[in-house]
């Protein structure tokens, strides 16, 4: 009598997972089909090439091939392949993986990369609306860029952090600094009218982005600081950064070999430097200097470093 129980007991239980995970898998896949349909009543292009769902009996594990996104503002997403994991439990946590191949449209400029990895994790709160976002990769490429680890969070609220080390840039004609960003790290938080229907409005809104550590490792470079960013009238980024500096020296040898300033110009601005600096907790010589960033270009207090080319009109005017 009581192995019939137990066996009884246990087909019982075996019958209501099978059922939990059935309407589980319902329930996911007509989300997932209501949110494709109310995206593409708004002009949005969302399509994939198959499906196939999985993960019985304590996840739901839902792959599709070929998955394109794009929005009505010519910003797009497309991408080998991604494969999106939900626990029975706990339907709030969706964790995405999307290696391989991917092609990205940002208003008029597109190109395609891959990925070695390329994982994602959103928390969606009570309310069904995202409370955080964390994205991290390895070995990404997009022509002509290419970057070895990349971390980014947003949320809760409109808390942010970047973080990336390897980034290899195009060449260029008379490099100053090298080629390869050792390592940026960025966190900070949003302040004003967010989510707006767009940046003019944020802008107009006195949004602005407040950066409260900023990490860059450029050779010859290093800067440690923080500061505020926004746009303009002309919705074109404006910065102000308070930032300790080392490097100053040989990057003065730099901007002398690649004819941007002379030698007299630069012995004058070591010796300054010298005189500056002071020792940082390491015994580093530091420079205490503010950068700004406005009229497309970047000054370091009243010396113009380089021009900054504009941003498109069509990159700015979204937010989402």
């Amino acid at each position: 009598m009581l192995l019939r129980r137990f066996v009884f007991a246990a087909a019982l239980l075996a019958l209501l997972i099978s059922a939990a995970w059935i309407w589980g898998a319902h329930q996911v896949r007509a989300g997932i089909d209501a949110w494709a349909a109310e995206r593409r009543t708004a002009g949005w292009t969302v399509d994939w090439s198959d499906e196939a769902i999985g993960g019985f009996p304590f996840s739901l594990i839902i792959r599709l091939q070929n998955p394109i996104l794009g929005r009505p503002d010519h910003w797009g997403w497309s991408a080998e392949a991604i494969t999106l994991r939900v626990s029975v439990l706990d339907r709030r946590h969706i964790h995405a993986t999307a290696p391989g191949r991917h092609g990205l449209t940002l208003g008029p400029w597109s190109g395609a990369g891959k990925a070695d990895t390329l994982d994602g994790d959103l928390v969606i709160d009570r309310v069904g609306r995202v409370s955080t976002v964390q994205i991290s990769g390895q070995g990404l490429t997009l022509a002509p860029i290419g970057l070895q680890a990349l971390a980014v969070s947003f949320g809760p609220g409109t808390t942010f952090a970047l973080s990336l080390a390897g980034l290899e840039l195009p060449e260029m004609s008379r490099p100053v600094l090298d080629r390869r960003i050792s390592m940026l790290e960025l966190d900070g938080h949003v302040t004003g009218p967010w989510p707006a229907d767009t940046f003019e409005q944020w802008r107009a809104g006195g949004g602005t982005v407040e950066i409260e550590h900023l990490g860059l490792e450029w050779p010859p470079l290093m800067i440690d600081g923080e500061g505020t960013a926004a746009l303009d009238s002309a919705s074109q980024p404006l910065a102000a950064f308070s930032a300790r500096v080392r490097g100053l020296s040989p990057m003065m040898d730099r901007l002398v070999a690649a004819g941007v300033v002379d030698k007299a110009a630069a012995t004058a601005a070591k010796v300054l430097v010298a005189v500056l600096s002071k020792p940082d907790a390491q015994g580093r010589g530091t420079v205490n200097a503010p950068f700004t960033l406005q009229d497309g270009a970047l000054w370091m207090g009243p010396a113009r470093l380089f021009a900054v080319p504009p941003l498109p009109t069509q990159w700015v005017q979204p937010p989402r």
